[in-house]
């Protein structure tokens, strides 16, 4: 059998991300790349992948799926799946529960797709808090970085509601606190997570190397910073270094009472891309998430 074929408009990010895992994926193939900047293209090709042929819709429309990861695209009759960040209105996709479209998804930011996956490992909680670090932008967008300042951030309002309406099934009350630092890598989450009834260190850690899309590891083993992480994934021979995992520190993990603190580590352009395959096998295969 075929494996369906699915193109990608937008080659920066996360886009080029998900073309190099479609393009190695045992259920899907790649059909094509597609991006607006003949030096993105020029890239794509470069790295083997094909291209977009031809009318733009006319070619989208022979896909089994498309993802978009820019901000135009043409209007589709075949089913899509929208990357993070993107100002569409859309059912929006992530871990927890039953997928709300065959046609079209939107899949949730970053932080939240982590948060849902500790949840998912630990058990429905209370109330979760986070002071988070987070980067001040990409690497490639040094026009968006602080140089040299420590800038709170007060409202975020796609990401705010990418959290409430994703984690709602675990956690009936969420809150974040940003602080955007000059950093481009990784957004560091302070987490505090309460539960209704007294918890045990022991079998939240467990409960945490049992979740395939969490990592935990200890800074006594060579994780003393989100530098040493990201080497280690360089090691593994990743492209580009990516984690799609959420890394968490086994030292910060405490249990008090019914409270859980922990130190998570989460990349902004790895972590979703594990969720966009999901919804792109939901829509072309009727697949479960994997």
């Amino acid at each position: 059998m075929t494996p369906p074929a699915v193109g990608v408009l937008g080659y920066d990010r996360i886009g080029k991300r998900v073309a190099d895992e479609l393009a190695r994926h045992p259920e899907l193939s790649l059909a094509g790349v597609y991006d607006a900047d003949p030096r993105r293209l020029a890239l794509a090709r470069a790295c083997g992948l094909p291209l977009a042929d031809g009318d733009l819709k006319r070619w989208a429309e022979t896909c089994a799926a498309v993802v978009i990861c820019q901000e135009w695209a043409p209007v589709l009759t075949v089913p899509w799946v929208l990357a993070p960040e993107l100002p569409f209105a859309c059912p929006l996709f992530g871990p927890v529960g039953a997928p709300p479209s065959r046609t079209h998804l939107r899949v949730a930011c970053a932080d939240a797709l982590a948060f849902a996956r500790l949840l998912l490992a630990v058990g429905p909680a209370e109330r979760l808090f986070s002071s988070c670090a987070r980067r001040a932008g990409h690497a490639t967008e040094h026009r968006s970085a602080s140089v040299d300042a420590l800038e709170p951030l007060f409202e975020l309002p796609r990401e705010d509601y990418d959290l409430q309406t994703l984690l709602a099934p675990l956690v009936p009350s969420v809150y974040v606190r940003r602080t955007r630092v000059p950093y481009t890598h990784s957004h560091l989450h302070h987490l505090k997570i309460e539960f209704a009834s007294p918890q045990s260190r022991e079998a939240i850690l467990d409960a945490l190397r049992r979740q395939p899309r969490v990592h935990l590891a200890s800074a006594a083993d060579g994780f003393p910073d989100t530098a040493h992480v990201q080497e280690y994934d360089r090691d593994l021979g990743r492209p580009r270094g990516d984690r799609p995992e959420v890394f968490v520190w086994e030292e910060t993990v405490a249990v008090v009472g019914r409270s859980l603190f922990l130190t998570a580590d989460v990349s902004p352009d790895a972590a979703p891309v594990p969720d966009i395959l999901d919804a792109v096998r939901h829509l072309a295969l009727g697949g479960e998430r994997s």
